[in-house]
């Protein structure tokens, strides 16, 4: 098998797993109304810090087509991409998209993190804005997460730093 097939074959393999790892991630949740809380960020973290930017753009992309044709990959086990937490799941998708872009100018992982939670919770905020009111999108919309998003970046890290490649 020539090089860069072998390439493309373990790249393929990779996206894969992470698709498979969103998803359970996803069923890993404390359902609060109207966004849960998930692991989908400790695997967003994880995807975007030791997958190739193309990989990961690449695994949240088919992630999201899986769910938005109708297989059960999100926390609400409802395919579509709709709802009040459609905004957090296409923040996701632009977070890997920027994340690629400074990852190779950026060495320190917890920033990356950061990035990558701010994007998310942005998008997903302004998304929730549509549904409550911007009081409810702070005491519902940013304030659940604040101490999970810190143990899930904490432990995303710590595995990226102790995996081997």
């Amino acid at each position: 098998m020539r090089v860069e097939a072998r390439n493309e074959v373990l790249s393929l393999r990779n996206v894969a797993i992470a698709i498979i790892g969103m998803t359970v991630a996803s069923k890993i949740s404390i359902p609060l109304y109207p966004v849960p809380i998930t692991t989908q960020m400790f695997a967003l973290y994880l995807i975007n810090l030791i997958l190739s930017p193309k990989e990961a753009f690449a695994s949240i992309l088919g992630w999201l087509s899986f769910g938005a044709i109708g297989f059960p990959v999100f926390a609400s086990s409802v395919g579509g991409i709709a709802g009040p937490s459609a905004g957090y799941l296409i923040g996701m998708l632009v977070s890997s998209s920027i994340l690629g872009f400074i990852r190779g100018k950026v060495s320190s992982s917890l920033f990356l993190c950061i990035i990558c939670y701010l994007i998310v919770h942005i998008f997903g905020c302004l998304w929730l804005s549509s549904y409550v009111s911007v009081g409810e999108v702070v005491s519902l919309g940013i304030i659940p997460f604040i101490i999970s998003e810190f143990f899930k970046i904490t432990a995303a890290i710590a595995i990226y730093k102790n995996i081997r490649l």
